[in-house]
C-alpha cells in the first residue's frame, strides 16, 4: 500500500548510521504490521527518529528504537535489530569478547552465526509460542561481504519491562517463567520440525573457565560488604577445582541430562532478567504475569536445565533462589504433563528428583558466569561507586547473592555426589 510521507523525509536516509533506509522499514510496515497497517497506513508521516537503546547494553547487537511522528502528532514505535554492530565494535578488542566466540570461528562469523539462529528460531519456532515472543515483522539474514541482516519487530515497551541485573525476579514472576518453559517444551516434545537446526552452538557457554578467572579477579577487586567472606569462600579449593574441571563442565553440559534420562530440547541459554520482559499495569508498574522472552541469538538443542540454572544463579536473590530450589521441579513437571496431555502427548518418564540432580551438575557447571556478570556490570559502574549511594547498595546486595551461590556450591561439593570431579 502506498503511505504518505512529508516532503520532509528522507526516503533514502539510512537508519542508525547502518545499510537499511527509512524506505525499506516503511515498506516492512505497510506489508507485514498489522497494528500499523490498521491504525496508521492512512496518515502522513512528518518525521522519523532512530534510538539506540542498547549503548552499554547488549553487547553483540544494536536495536533501533525507531519513532514515527504523524501530521496529527500521534506516533508509533517499531524496534529494528542489527547484529554485529556499533555496540560489538566499541567492546570487540576486549579479552572477554575474543573469548566469546563459537569454537574456531572469528567473532564476526560468530555474530553471523547467532543472527541466522534467531532468524532460524523466529520463522520455524517461535509460532509454537506466539504468547511470549515478539512479533517479527521481517527477518534479513547477514550474508558476509554482502549486507548485514537485521530483525524488524514490535516495540513490547509498550506493554512490558525488562529488569536489569540487579533486580532480582520474586518467586511468582519466575514461577510464571518456568510455566511457559513447560508449555515451551511441552510443545518441543510433541513436534520434531524444529530438531536439527539448531546444533551449531551448543558448546557456546561451556568453554568459559578462563573468564571465569578473570570475572573472580575483577569481583574481589570491587567488592565491599561481605569482601572476605566471598574471597574464603572463592579460595576453598574444592570450589577452584569444580570451577575450572572443564571435564567436569563438558559432563554437566552434554551428558547430566542424559543420564538421567531427560529429553534434548531447545535451550535459549541466555535467560535471565535482561531478557524476560513481564507485564505493566495501567501506572506502569510490572506484574507477575510473562509478557515475552527476548533474545534467541543463541538457542540450542542441549541440556534445558541450563536455563534453569542460568536464570536462577544471574536473576533470583539466594533467599528466593533456595525456596525455589524446593519446589520448582516438582511445579515443573507437574505442568509439564498437564501441557503434554492438553497436546495430546504422552507423560514424562522422568520424574522431578531427576531433573534436580542435573540442574545440581548445571549449578556447578554454571555459578562461575554469575560472578562473570557480577564483575562485568559493576566494573563498569566502578567510577560511581563511591559517589553513588544506589549502585554501592546495588553491588552490595549483588555480593551477598555470589556468596549465597558459593555456600550452596560448597554444601553441593560437601554432599558426596560429586567426589569423583574432586
Amino acid at each position: 500500500m502506498p503511505l504518505l510521507v512529508a516532503d520532509s523525509v528522507s526516503l533514502t536516509e539510512n537508519l542508525g548510521g547502518f545499510e537499511f533506509t527509512v524506505y525499506w522499514l516503511l515498506d516492512s510496515l505497510a506489508k507485514n504490521d498489522e497494528v500499523f497497517q490498521k491504525n496508521f497506513a492512512e496518515k502522513t508521516i512528518a518525521k522519523i527518529r532512530a534510538n539506540d537503546i542498547s549503548a552499554n547494553k547488549g553487547f553483540f547487537s544494536s536495536v533501533l528504537k525507531i519513532e514515527l511522528i504523524f501530521h496529527d502528532k500521534t506516533r508509533y514505535t517499531t524496534i529494528l535489530k542489527v547484529p554485529g554492530t556499533k555496540s560489538s565494535n566499541e567492546i570487540k578488542t576486549t579479552d572477554e569478547v575474543k573469548k566469546f566466540t563459537l569454537e574456531e570461528n572469528s567473532l564476526a562469523d560468530s555474530l553471523i552465526i547467532m543472527h541466522d539462529t534467531e532468524c532460524e528460531f523466529y520463522e520455524t519456532v517461535a509460532h509454537l509460542i506466539p504468547q511470549i515472543v515478539p512479533k517479527v515483522h521481517k527477518s534479513k539474514r547477514w550474508i558476509k561481504g554482502v549486507h548485514l541482516g537485521c530483525l524488524h519487530m514490535e516495540n513490547l515497551s509498550v506493554r512490558g519491562k525488562n529488569f536489569s541485573y540487579f533486580d532480582a525476579l520474586t518467586a511468582p514472576q519466575f514461577k510464571n517463567v518456568i510455566n511457559w518453559l513447560a508449555y515451551f517444551h511441552s510443545k518441543l516434545l510433541t513436534t520434531n520440525t524444529w530438531q536439527g537446526k539448531f546444533t551449531k552452538q551448543q558448546k557456546i557457554f561451556s568453554e568459559m573457565k578462563d573468564m571465569y578467572k578473570t570475572g573472580v579477579d575483577r569481583s574481589l577487586a570491587i567488592a565491599k560488604t561481605g569482601k572476605e567472606k566471598f574471597r574464603s569462600l572463592m579460595n576453598d579449593k574444592r570450589v577452584k577445582k569444580i570451577l575450572y574441571n572443564q571435564e567436569f563442565i563438558n559432563y554437566a553440559f552434554f551428558d547430566s541430562y542424559r543420564e538421567f534420562k531427560l529429553p534434548m530440547l531447545l535451550v535459549h541459554s541466555d535467560l535471565w532478567s535482561s531478557n524476560i520482559m513481564f507485564k505493566v499495569d495501567e501506572d506502569g508498574d510490572v506484574k507477575d504475569e510473562l509478557a515475552a522472552l527476548l533474545d534467541w541469538q543463541c538457542a540450542h538443542e542441549g541440556n534445558f536445565l541450563f536455563d534453569f540454572a542460568r536464570l536462577m544463579i544471574c536473576s533470583l536473590d539466594g533467599d528466593t533462589r533456595r525456596e525455589m530450589e524446593e519446589t520448582v521441579f516438582d511445579f515443573y513437571v507437574t505442568r509439564l504433563n498437564k501441557y503434554l496431555i492438553q497436546n495430546g502427548g504422552k507423560q514424562v518418564t522422568f520424574t522431578s528428583a531427576d531433573v534436580k540432580r542435573t540442574y545440581e551438575c548445571m549449578f556447578l557447571a554454571h555459578f562461575g558466569y554469575g560472578i562473570f556478570m557480577f564483575s562485568e556490570i559493576f566494573t563498569r559502574r566502578k567510577k560511581n561507586l563511591g559517589k553513588n549511594k544506589l549502585d554501592s547498595a546495588r553491588m552490595d546486595k549483588c555480593t551477598l547473592r555470589n556468596i549465597h551461590i558459593l555456600e550452596d556450591v560448597v554444601k553441593l561439593l560437601e554432599s558426596g555426589k560429586f567426589n569423583k570431579w574432586l
